[in-house]
Parts: structure tokens; sequence; C-alpha cells
């Protein structure tokens, strides 16, 4: 009995010693995998985690403020200026006749309309003389006055002076007497200023423009016109 009781007590420590054995050997296993809170396994736990977050968090700092976008202005290049391109220099055109004939030194004048404007005011019979004279009367004056101002404004418009005689004499008077007016009308247009060219002709009793049987006819014939040709 009593060895019976030894095995049967000898048995638990040897169960005993089995299972510490096994319970150390258990642990040294499982501390390759884990550790307990305070050794390098939590602070591997926690460290790693942290790193990146801080990796990340430099990652997307830069990434949001580049380099380039944090560079000052002095550091950036000044821009060049591109040349500015220069255009060859115009050539002005050469005046032909008809722009010089139209020239004029008043920029207001119009040129292109003197010739109708010069036969309303001198250009029909507005400028009469008494019989058998070549002085001017002051209706004459007063019309070849007119007719000065718009001649000065385009010095460069050739002028016809026509004079005319009715049929009280002869031909030959006529024909005389015609061009004294005519003269006369440009000596006073000359002594107006007026500086353009121009032509002094006698037609006699040519062309009349009304009736020679009349004394009123008669006036309108002893005429001179002032003409642009």
């Amino acid at each position: 009995m009593a060895t019976q009781n030894d095995d049967s007590e000898a048995q638990p420590a040897s169960d005993s010693g089995s299972a510490s054995s096994d319970s150390i050997r258990w642990r040294t296993e499982y501390s390759r995998y884990v550790r307990p809170p305070g050794g390098w396994w939590w602070g591997a736990f926690l460290g790693v985690p942290l790193s990146l977050a801080l990796v990340g968090g430099g990652s997307f700092t830069a990434s949001m403020f580049p380099p380039s976008a944090t560079m000052s202005a002095a550091a950036l290049p000044t821009p060049v200026p591109s040349p500015i391109p220069t255009q060859p220099p115009t050539q002005t055109p050469t005046p032909t006749p008809s722009s010089v004939a139209s020239a004029s030194p008043n920029p207001n004048a119009d040129c292109t309309t003197i010739e109708s404007r010069v036969a309303r005011v001198a250009g029909k019979s507005q400028v009469r003389f008494s019989y058998g004279a070549s002085n001017l009367t002051k209706k004459a004056r007063t019309a070849i006055g007119i007719a000065a101002s718009m001649l000065k404004a385009c010095p460069q418009v050739p002028v016809l002076i026509n004079g005319y005689a009715d049929r009280s004499g002869s031909a030959k008077a006529n024909k005389l007497i015609s061009k004294d007016r005519a003269q006369a009308v440009r000596k006073r247009l000359r002594s107006l200023g007026v500086k353009n060219p121009m032509t002094v002709k006698g037609f006699g009793d040519h062309h009349p423009i009304a009736k020679n049987s009349t004394a009123k006819g008669r006036a309108a014939n002893r005429r001179v016109v002032i003409l642009i040709p």
C-alpha cells in the first residue's frame, strides 16, 4: 500500500515538473513574437505608424508647397521683353497735276467745288460796266471781292477772265473795250491778293446773253465773267 501511495504521490510531482518545463518552453517561443508592453515590440508597434505619418505628412506638405511656389520674387527670372517690330517708312505719294490743282493752304476750303461757287458770284452777269467804259462799278467790285476770297483759298486753280460788249459800236471797238474790261477785273483781283494764274480774253459783242435791242439787254451784255476752266 505504501508503495502504491508513493507512486501515486510521485506521479503528480513528475507531471508538475513536466508542466513547468512545457510552460517555460511555450513562453520562450511566444517571446519571439510577442512582448509585453514596455518592451521593443511595443515601441515598434507605436513607432512604425508614427514614422509613416510623419513621412506622409512631410511629402503632403511638400506636394502642397513645392519649392518653386515658395521662391521669392527676387529669385524669379526677369522676363525679357520681346523686341517691337519696326515698320518700314511710308513713302509719300508723288502729287499728280489734278491733286496740285485742288491743293489748298486752307484746310477748310473745298477746291473741288470752286468752279461752281465762283460761277454763282461772278460767272454770269454780276460784273457789269457802263456804256463805252471799262471802269468797275460798285456792284462789280462787290462781286469781284467775293470771288477773290474763294480764289485765294485755292491759289493753284487757274482762272479765266472773259470780257464782253454790246452791239452799240463797231465790232473792232467792241473787241478792244471787252478786253480792257477783262484786264480791269484781273487788276482788281491782283490788288486783293489773288495769286492764281489768270488768262484774259476779249470777245467783243459775241456770245450775248440778252437782246441788244433793249437797254436792259445791252446792259447785261456789257459784262466780265470769271471762270475756272
